[in-house]
Order: C-alpha cells, then structure tokens, then sequence
C-alpha cells in the first residue's frame, strides 16, 4: 500500500440550500467520535474502565473562502446536504474521495477589514445525523 499526500487545490464544497459558495480558500475537514462510557466497578483497582458509546458525532468543517459581496451569504441553521470533494490524487482513478451528509451551518464568521489583506469569511457546518449521516466515499478507479 501507498502514501500518499497531495496539495488540496481542486478540493469542492457544495450545498443544497446555499448552493452559490464564493471561492474556496481552505477546509478543515471533519473528525468523526464517539464518547467513552465509563463502566469503572467498585473491584477495579488500577485503571478505569471504559467502554465505547454507539451513537456517534459526524463533526463539524470549517470552510474558509473569499468574500464576494454579490453573492448572498450562507444561511445559519438551515438543515441542507454538504458534499465535500477531494482532488483525485492517484492517476487514472475515476473516483474521487468526498464525504456527504445533513446538517446545518452553525456559526458564519464575517470577515476582518484590514489594509491590503483579502476579505475571509468562514463557515462552521455541522453533521446533524438525522437525515443522512456523513457517508465517506474513498478515492477508487
């Protein structure tokens, strides 16, 4: 098996509802967790115990792209689908790795206003597990 890493130029975000993004700068992608359930008995005497719980968190990305002020602004709370898409980093694969799933956009940061510095807004969207649970689909011919 290979390592690989590549850069993240010709990465996507995409959404249902906000459909027109402006230009992408970075995206810090997901982590996915659980919680440890603490199941620590009275004869335990050196170390907890702890089993892992079975619901799970889809995590939440953070987007950060360029503000285009002729393009409406993402919508806080509205439940929407998010596709994220990586670059194909193998040639001659067909498929690229994205992960997909329902949530909503939980926190829009405006951008800062400074002297010769871009305009950077960001986007913090959560993986709600209702509708669709963020599916993961790898890289593949």
């Amino acid at each position: 098996m290979s390592t690989k890493g590549g850069p993240g130029q010709g990465a996507t975000l995409g959404l249902s509802v906000d459909t027109t993004l402006s230009r992408l700068r970075s995206i810090q992608l997901p982590n996915h967790s659980t919680e440890p359930v603490d199941f620590s008995g009275l004869s335990d005497t050196t170390w907890f115990c702890f089993l892992a719980a079975s619901l799970k968190n889809g995590g939440q990305f953070v987007a950060e792209m360029y503000m285009n002020s002729e393009i409406a602004i993402p919508t806080v709370g509205t439940v929407q689908t998010a596709t994220i898409t990586l670059p194909i980093q193998t040639s001659g694969n067909g498929t690229a790795w994205d992960i997909e799933g329902t949530g909503f956009i939980t926190d829009l940061g405006l951008p800062n206003a400074a002297v010769g510095e871009p305009l950077i807004q960001t986007v913090t969207f959560q993986f709600d597990g209702n509708t669709t649970a963020p599916t993961v689909t790898i890289e593949a011919a």
